[in-house]
């Protein structure tokens, strides 16, 4: 199945369920879709083979998720080890990937997935504190339950401080001795502040970003996005998604339109600047389009 194809069946059953899209016409970009029911919002990669998503093109992805605080997902059919596992979460450089099917049964029936492939294991996420509760209920050391299951009783701590994952095996043990059900669903529409730990803001070295960065924004260099640039503002939640043009010749509608869609659909502000005219100063469908010169009063006037 071609990419374009795969996008269209993601898209349609994002709609069935309710939420409102944009889809971008390229599918080379870091993502396909954007896409909000109410509160909700995720960030789409729809590509038939995982593997053709590159470290760059993840790098962009995970810089509009943090600085959009929007989960991001990746769907697709297979890897380069075959098919993707239906009911599982699989990860491309750090980011959840899941197949097409366990996407359909989240979105349609609720159903998560509670199980993640790492390192060609099948590893589940458990309640700490259930265990702990349960072990404890049973007069059971920590010494006692590692015996019974085989593993040491540093492990066990581990698991009851959620400081580690069991495997699937050994959570069903768990499970078995104890009585109780621990294993917890994934919620894949959940934004994961640590996945982004490693991003950085870019320091400046043009116009635009020094004035962001005079305006107490964080901005982020985009090189695989319909628009150039996203920025969230410090110790705030604001963002900006911004788009930059040598001149007003190079404004379209077609421009304005994809980044007055996303913005709304993202809650940010969508901003067009136009570096080499300085007297511009107007808005089209909810994008701000400024001149150079007028951007930092412009950005002091949100907020």
């Amino acid at each position: 199945m071609r990419d374009i194809e795969l996008i269209r069946e993601v898209r349609r059953e994002l709609e069935e369920t309710g939420y409102e899209t944009l889809v971008t016409k390229n599918t080379k970009l870091s993502f396909n879709i954007i896409a909000r029911r109410r509160e909700k919002a995720i960030l789409l990669k729809v590509t038939a083979n995982i593997d053709s998503l590159s470290k760059e093109k993840a790098q962009d992805l995970k810089k509009l998720a943090y600085a959009l605080k929007i989960p991001p997902l990746i769907i697709g059919k297979k890897g380069r080890k075959g098919p993707l596992i239906k009911g599982a979460v699989h990860e491309r450089y750090g980011i959840k990937v899941l197949s097409v099917e366990t996407f359909k049964a989240v979105l349609k029936n609720g159903e998560y997935p509670i199980m993640y492939v790492k390192r060609g294991g099948f590893y589940v996420k458990i309640s700490g504190e259930s265990l702990r509760k349960a072990r404890e209920k049973m007069k059971l050391s920590m010494g006692d339950i590692a015996r019974i299951i085989g593993v040491t009783r540093r492990t066990i701590y581990a698991y009851e401080n959620d400081h580690m994952n069991p495997s699937l095996r050994v959570a069903i043990k768990l499970e078995e001795i104890l009585g109780i059900s621990l294993i917890e669903p994934i919620d894949v529409f959940k934004y994961d502040e640590a996945m982004c730990e490693n991003i950085k803001c870019d320091s400046g070295g043009d116009k635009v970003t020094e004035i962001l960065l005079d305006c107490e924004y964080e901005p982020y260099r985009l090189k695989y996005a319909p628009f150039n640039l996203v920025a969230k503002k410090r110790r705030q939640i604001l963002s900006v998604v911004c788009d930059i043009c040598h001149n007003k010749d190079e404004l379209s509608l077609s421009k304005i339109d994809v980044l007055s869609k996303f913005s709304r659909l993202t809650k940010t502000k969508g901003v067009i600047v136009v570096e080499r005219d300085k007297d511009i100063d107007k808005e089209i469908n909810g994008v701000r389009i400024v001149g150079l010169e007028k951007l930092a009063s412009f950005l002091e006037k949100l907020g």
